[in-house]
């Protein structure tokens, strides 16, 4: 089977003074001015640019922890090794950028180098074997994502990060309502963590459906349950999805979801023409669904990958490229196109093609 591997801002502030000067038409011949020769200048104070936080690196656990508890912010723990040149890439493409030195003075960070003792101890108690590895706690300690490997472009990393601090706001809310708690469980399925939602979606789940919060449909809750549990349980989430299938019948979000959550649970069995069913659903029944990129990309991969069908494959991305240009997996698409052939040239996107 060919396998294909995928690698897969804010702004400075300027101060402008204008200063006008106003235009006096010239004194008459043999007028009489009691203004002196010249003006005299006027000292303008310094203008002092404003001084943007930027990340304070500790280098002791202890340290950073305190900071974190005193302040009351997450923790960042990136574990490192100075002879790796994933670590090495990782502090340069990613930590040094200025974007990420700005974003991480929010949080109480350190770095670990896994060569000194109390980084070796740490990281083995993490499970990992490589390193970079990037954790994110609470302040308490509680761990909320753990994010193995080179995160680049910095981008990538800051998307990532601001998970963590979505799920920190949305659970801190005051008062926690139904509402607070739904938008605490969404946040919080997006990180490695997301097994612990499942007690608060099915608490969720006991409510009256008039009852619930917006956007909390009973297909929706089954659905996050899904994909809290797909990594631990997965035989679980199998039947939650399934379940999320029928109760979210016609909504992308729900019915729309599973499918492809399915697929992705068959493809890791090596079910690989159920996966690629159910991404041909998807693209069947929600032309028009926020995931539909993820559905044809995932389909074309299959394709090529598993079922030995590249001109089929070939056809997906096309189809694809042409009816969803500006549909951000539309680069990942021309870029395997690419792979395939080449010479081949880029599909023109269709009249009235889709955004």
């Amino acid at each position: 089977m060919k396998r294909i591997h995928l690698v897969k801002f804010s702004a400075g502030m300027a101060a402008i003074i204008f200063v006008s000067v106003l235009w006096q038409p010239p004194f008459p011949a043999g007028a009489v001015t009691t203004e002196p020769a010249s003006m005299p200048t006027t000292a303008t104070a310094p203008t002092t640019a404003p001084v943007i936080p930027m990340v304070h690196w500790y280098g002791q656990h202890k340290s950073a922890a305190q900071r974190a508890r005193k302040d009351n912010t997450l923790l960042l723990v990136v574990y490192m090794e100075s002879s790796s040149p994933a670590c090495q890439a990782f502090e340069r493409l990613s930590l040094k950028r200025a974007s990420v030195k700005r974003f991480l003075a929010s949080f109480s960070a350190v770095k670990l180098d896994i060569t000194t003792a109390d980084g070796r101890k740490r990281f083995a108690g993490t499970g990992a074997t490589e390193t970079p590895l990037t954790r994110v706690f609470t302040p308490k300690g509680e761990l909320l994502d753990s994010i193995p490997g080179c995160i680049i472009p910095a981008s990538a990393l800051l998307r990532r990060l601001e998970y963590s601090l979505d799920y920190w706001a949305a659970s801190g809310a005051k008062p926690f309502t139904s509402s607070a708690q739904w938008k605490a469980i969404q946040s919080r399925l997006k990180l490695s963590t997301r097994v612990k939602t499942v007690r608060a979606i099915d608490k969720l789940l006991k409510v009256p459906v008039r009852k619930l919060p917006a956007g909390a449909t009973p297909g929706r809750l089954i659905l996050a349950r899904g994909k809290a549990l797909i990594f631990k349980k997965p035989a679980q989430a199998e039947k939650d999805l399934k379940k999320a299938l029928k109760l979210g019948s016609g909504d992308p979000e729900a019915e729309g979801e599973a499918l492809l959550e399915l697929a992705y649970l068959s493809e890791k069995g090596e079910h690989y023409k159920a996966a690629h069913d159910y991404c041909r659903r998807y693209i069947k029944s929600f032309p028009a669904g926020p995931s539909v990129g993820r559905a044809y990309y995932t389909k074309a991969v299959l394709e090529f990958q598993a079922l030995d069908d590249e001109a089929g494959a070939r056809a997906t991305l096309e189809q694809f490229i042409r009816d969803y240009p500006n549909d951000p997996k539309a680069v990942s698409a021309k870029h395997l196109l690419k792979i395939m052939d080449p010479a081949a040239p880029v599909p023109t996107p269709a009249t009235g093609a889709k955004k």
